[in-house]
């Protein structure tokens, strides 16, 4: 099982707080969302479940 999301480039605050969860940064779709006259890069993340059970994040699961 693998979890994905998707956040903008900038939004540096959230990429530091996914990566904290164990998110890994696999990848750049540039120019991928347009907002007035602008165009903003996607950021797509991944969590594969083997992380997540090897980092002990769900530790307060099975307790």
């Amino acid at each position: 099982m693998r979890v994905e999301l998707n956040v903008y480039e900038f939004n540096t605050a959230a990429i530091q707080s996914y990566r904290a969860f164990g998110f890994t940064r696999e990848g750049v779709r540039r120019s991928s969302a347009r907002f007035a006259d602008e165009r903003w890069n996607t950021v797509m993340m991944g969590l594969l479940r083997a992380e997540w059970v090897h980092s002990g994040s769900n530790a307060a699961q099975k307790g």
